[in-house]
């Protein structure tokens, strides 16, 4: 049986040696720092599978530390994989029609076809990555997007949909049983009662900075008519005082 790693225009033909696995079914991965392709070849030998690495291109691809963690059964063997890619910035996607696992960077990988969950109980115990669809049922979607961004990594993504009242998240799963918590800890009911009082506030502070604004833009206008009203009054009082003294010398 081989084992295959594509790496750019590459197969790489990999024959399972004997020590692969313990006859037990248990996986042990050799330990310590290796280059990522190193790293792919091992784990597509020790788990017998095809890994597609094409789209990471052909420059350095930085280097992958494997702890040690003796011999493991295969969820906790690709937990660990996922883990190892998910902390260089890296993460894998199985498609399941070519039955392969294609590496991709973790700022790509949100945009391909990752799996869809709306049942917590089937959230991954690893750092796979996925889009969890959260139900809010007391706060508005919108104000929990907005506050649980700061809590999340640059290449995750939140969406609020406030047609199902829910939020959409794509995170690895790790980090979602994490923000979990803090959701369910903001959508109660007290809490979007505050939410409400403080957009209601803010809005109405807005509206009174609006009119204060208005009223000292308009404020210095009556002050600029009045001295304008003033000299023309003065050049006007000029022109009669000139034009009687004449009458009179005429007169005269």
């Amino acid at each position: 049986m081989i084992a295959r790693v594509i790496a750019g225009m590459m197969l790489f033909g990999l024959p399972c040696s004997a020590g692969a696995a313990d006859p037990s079914g248990d996986i042990r991965f050799k330990a310590g720092e290796m280059e990522l392709i190193a790293f792919l070849e091992m784990i597509s030998e020790k788990l017998d599978v095809t890994i597609d690495a094409s789209g990471l291109g052909d420059g350095s691809l930085g280097t992958i530390a494997v702890p040690e963690m003796g011999a493991l059964n295969r969820e906790r063997a690709n937990a660990l994989v996922l883990t190892s890619l998910y902390l260089e910035g890296y993460t894998w996607i199985h498609n399941t029609a070519a039955d392969m696992y294609r590496v991709v960077r973790l700022r790509d990988a949100r945009d391909q076809e990752i799996p869809v969950i709306s049942d917590p109980a089937r959230l991954p115990d690893s750092h796979e990555l996925v889009t969890y669809i959260m139900p809010i049922r007391h706060a508005s979607p919108e104000f929990i997007a907005r506050n649980m961004r700061s809590f999340m990594p640059a290449n995750s993504r939140i969406i609020p949909d406030v047609t199902t009242s829910s939020i959409l998240i794509t995170d690895s799963a790790h980090n979602i049983s994490k923000l979990k918590k803090l959701v369910e800890r903001v959508d109660t009911p007290e809490a979007a009662k505050q939410a409400e009082e403080l957009l209601a506030r803010k809005a109405s502070e807005s509206n009174e900075s609006c009119a204060s604004s208005s009223s000292a833009a308009l404020g210095p206008r009556p002050t600029v008519l009045i001295a304008l009203f003033s000299l023309i009054a003065l050049v006007i009082g000029f022109l009669t005082r000139g034009y009687v003294i004449r009458r009179i010398e005429g007169g005269l």
